[in-house]
């Protein structure tokens, strides 16, 4: 059938694009650096971006199952399923960068002192902090890639990813010679909030329905997120050597489940994952 065949080459060739769109903006924005500001600033930016840009990573391939999933449910003619389960990914996400999102914020300038030492160059940790703004708001939206493609749709992802690459190219041309690194942060961050916009589309074609709850949802957010800000800020000027760095870190997440916990504001997803964990624990202690 011929229209099948064309109907999959488009398909295909809205994923390419979209390919194509990351290899050129995520090589061509060193380039810039490099070129607006210096080899040496092109280096550190390429640091940060590679380490900043694990939360996508890691949010990405989590989700990544949506894909097979949602062809499933359409083929299966479950398309509220399809919405419900954008819903599920999406909280996933949000509360998973919700978790590291203040704990990288506080820790990246003891972490860069660190590490790099005496070679940290003036406006790093700017920078790495707005990567971590940036590439937090990407995440959020990552899941609905992989659930608007698996519809069997490809251009709206596509159309997006060309947008997100030019704007952080074009905002860099703008910031980096006035701002250096920090322009380039803050391009980074300008550009990865396309993905907000990108959801809402999303979540609108797919006609997903609000779940009750969401007040209390995003009130246990904010407080894990406050009680974590509290014990960083006074854990920080502590924090000189990598054992005190990862105990502040490990701390700061356990206090962001603690205090959801004790609101009573942690998802079903959590509490089955939690209890999960629980059992296989359970189970390896009483076989030893």
């Amino acid at each position: 059938d011929f229209r099948a065949v064309r109907a999959d080459a488009r398909f295909s060739f809205g994923i390419s694009l979209a390919q194509l769109s990351n290899v050129l903006a995520f090589q061509l924005d060193r380039v810039i650096v490099s070129a607006l500001a210096s080899p040496a600033a092109a280096g550190t930016y390429a640091l940060c971006v590679g380490l900043a840009n694990k939360t996508l990573f890691g949010i990405a391939s989590l989700t990544s199952f949506a894909f097979p999933a949602v062809a499933s449910l359409r083929a299966e003619g479950r398309n509220a399923d399809v919405a419900s389960l954008l819903q599920v990914l999406q909280r996933v996400a949000i509360i998973s960068m919700a978790a590291i999102l203040v704990p990288a914020l506080f820790l990246s300038a003891p972490f860069l002192s660190l590490w790099l030492r005496t070679t940290l160059q003036p406006g790093t940790i700017e920078l790495l902090q707005l990567l971590w703004v940036g590439y937090a708001i990407a995440a959020i939206g990552a899941p609905a890639t992989h659930v608007i493609t698996g519809t069997g749709t490809s251009r709206l992802a596509a159309v997006f990813a060309w947008v997100t690459a030019l704007t952080l190219l074009g905002t860099m041309a703008l910031l980096v010679p006035s701002y250096g690194l920090i322009g380039a942060g803050v391009a980074n961050m300008t550009a990865m909030s396309t993905a907000l916009i990108f959801l809402l589309l999303v979540r609108r074609q797919l006609r997903v329905i609000q779940t009750p709850g969401r007040a209390r949802f995003w009130m246990g957010l904010l407080g894990g997120m406050t009680a974590q800000a509290l014990l960083l800020a006074s854990a920080v000027p502590y924090v000189t050597n990598w054992g005190a760095f990862v105990l502040a870190g490990t701390a700061s997440l356990a206090m962001f489940i603690a205090m959801r916990w004790i609101t009573r504001t942690v998802t079903a997803e959590e509490r089955r994952l939690i209890h999960s964990i629980a059992s296989r624990l359970r189970m390896q202690h009483m076989r030893r």
